[in-house]
C-alpha cells in the first residue's frame, strides 16, 4: 500500500507539470495578445505555486488517514488539479474564436470606469463571468489546498463567456449585452458590491441559491432571502453601469436579443425579472441621461414584450414575494447608485452625444468640406434628432461614420425597428456569475 501511495503522489506531481503544456500552447500562437500573455502568467503562477507547495499539500491531505483512504484522497486531489487544468485549456481553445474588436470594446468600457482588469473571453453555452477564485472555490481548492488558494487570491483574473452566436463581428449589434459581464468585473474590482448587503458575498449567495435549487434549503428561509437580494442588487448595478455608458442601446438589445418570454415568468432567485430590470433602465435613460423619447420607446417595447400575460406575471410576483424583496433592494441601492453616477463621469446624455460628435476627427474633417458654422448649428439639442436621423440613413447606406462606440451604437439603434436576434438566453443556474 505504501508503494501505491507513492505512485499516486507521483501522478499528482505529473498532473501539475502538465500545466506547462498550456503555456506552450500559448507560445505556439503566432500572435500572442496581451490577454493571452496575462493568462500565461496566471498559468505559470499556478504551476509554480502548486509545485512549491506540493510536499506540504500532500502531507496535509494524507495525515491522520489510514493507507486505503490516503490513496483515495490523493486520487481526488489529482482529479481536482486535472479538472482545473482542463477548464483552463477549454477556455484557452475557445478564446481563439473571439475577434479582437470585442476586446477593444470591452477594454474601452473598462477604461470608462477606471478599471484595468485581466481577463479572457471564450465561447460557451452561456453568458457568464467566472473569476478565477470562483473556479478554485467551486473545485474545492480553498479547503483542500488553502495555501495555493491564498496565493491565487491576489491573481485577479476573469473568464468572460459568450455564446457562439455572439463570437463574431456580424453579431456586434448585441455586444452591449456582453458589456453587462464587464460591469460585474468593475463592481468586483472596485469593491462596489461590498457596499450593499456586506454580510453576504456574491459567491456565497450563489452557493445558497444552488442549495435552494437542490431542495436542501427552504425557499422562504432568511439565508435565501438575503442571497436573492444580494444577487438582484448585483444585476441591477451591472445594468446601470452599461446603461449609463450606452444609453437606451443596452435596453434595446436586452429586449431584442436577451430576454426570453420564459425569463419573465419563471421563478428565479439569481436575476430580477427582466421587466423589472427594464423599468430601471427606462428610468435611468429618461431621468438621469435626459433622453425621455428613448425611455418612452423602451417602455413601449417592454409593454409589447409582456403583452397579454400580465396575470401570469402577477402570479409569479405573488409566489416569489418579489415586491418585498425588490423594495429592500431598491432602498439599499440608493447609495451605490448615487456613488456610481458621481464617480463615473462618462454617461451618454444628450450633451455627451453632441460633444462626442463635435470632437470626433470624422466630424472635424467633414466640417472642413462644408460650412463649419452650418455643420455645428445642426449638432445641438434643438436639431439633434434630425441630424442623427440623417446619420442613421447614411449609416444604413454604408457611409462610414467614425465616432466613439457608445454614440455609434446610439445612431445605429435610432429607428428601434423590431429585429429578433437569435436567443442568447443565459443558463443562469449553471453559471457562477452572469
Amino acid at each position: 500500500m505504501t508503494q501505491a501511495i507513492a505512485k499516486e503522489k507521483q501522478r499528482v506531481q505529473k498532473e501539475i507539470s502538465e500545466f506547462g503544456t498550456l503555456e506552450k500552447r500559448i507560445d505556439e500562437k503566432r500572435y500572442r495578445s496581451p490577454y493571452l500573455r496575462d493568462l500565461k502568467e496566471v498559468i505559470a503562477h499556478c504551476r509554480k505555486t502548486l509545485e512549491e507547495g506540493i510536499p506540504g499539500a500532500l502531507l496535509r491531505i494524507t495525515k491522520g488517514y489510514p493507507p486505503t483512504e490516503q490513496s483515495s484522497r490523493l486520487a481526488d486531489f489529482r482529479f481536482m488539479i486535472k479538472h482545473f487544468r482542463e477548464l483552463i485549456f477549454n477556455f484557452l481553445l475557445s478564446s481563439f474564436e473571439i475577434p479582437r474588436e470585442l476586446y477593444f470594446l470591452s477594454d474601452l468600457f473598462l477604461e470608462y470606469h477606471g478599471c484595468k482588469a485581466r481577463y479572457l473571453i471564450s465561447v460557451s453555452e452561456e453568458i457568464a463571468t467566472l473569476p478565477l477564485t470562483y473556479i478554485l472555490r467551486h473545485l474545492g481548492f480553498d479547503e483542500v489546498c488553502p495555501s495555493f488558494f491564498e496565493s491565487i487570491e491576489n491573481q485577479d483574473f476573469f473568464f468572460v463567456q459568450v455564446t457562439s452566436g455572439l463570437k463574431n463581428t456580424k453579431s456586434s449589434e448585441d455586444w452591449p449585452i456582453i458589456l453587462h459581464e464587464f460591469a460585474h468585473i468593475v463592481c468586483s474590482e472596485q469593491k462596489i458590491e461590498d457596499k450593499y448587503f456586506p454580510a453576504m458575498s456574491v459567491y456565497r449567495a450563489l452557493q445558497v441559491i444552488e442549495l435552494l435549487y437542490e431542495k436542501q434549503l427552504p425557499p422562504k428561509g432568511p439565508l435565501v432571502g438575503l442571497s436573492t437580494k444580494k444577487l438582484y442588487a448585483t444585476e441591477y448595478l451591472a445594468d446601470m453601469l452599461v446603461t449609463r455608458c450606452f444609453g437606451a442601446t443596452f435596453g434595446w438589445r436586452f429586449v431584442e436579443g436577451y430576454v426570453d418570454l420564459q425569463d419573465i415568468f419563471e421563478l428565479d432567485r439569481t436575476h430580477p425579472p427582466p421587466d423589472r430590470r427594464l423599468e430601471k433602465m427606462v428610468s435611468e435613460v429618461g431621468l438621469e441621461l435626459n433622453l425621455p423619447h428613448f425611455a418612452e420607446l423602451l417602455q413601449e417595447k417592454k409593454q409589447v414584450l409582456i403583452g397579454e400575460l400580465k396575470h401570469t406575471v402577477h402570479e409569479r410576483i405573488k409566489q416569489l414575494d418579489i415586491d418585498t424583496i425588490l423594495k429592500d433592494v431598491d432602498s439599499t441601492l440608493e447609495k451605490p447608485l448615487k456613488e456610481i453616477r458621481k464617480r463615473y463621469t462618462y454617461s451618454l446624455t444628450t450633451k455627451k452625444i453632441i460633444e462626442n460628435i463635435r470632437e470626433s476627427p470624422w466630424f472635424r474633417l467633414l466640417s472642413k468640406t462644408r460650412s463649419r458654422k452650418k455643420m455645428e448649428s445642426e449638432v445641438n439639442e434643438n436639431q439633434l434628432s434630425e441630424f442623427l436621423g440623417k446619420l442613421k440613413r447614411q449609416f444604413s447606406e454604408g457611409t462610414p461614420i467614425i465616432v466613439d462606440p457608445p454614440t455609434l451604437y446610439f445612431i445605429f439603434m435610432l429607428s428601434l425597428q423590431p429585429h429578433r436576434s437569435q436567443n442568447i438566453r443565459s443558463k443562469k443556474r449553471n453559471c457562477l456569475m452572469n
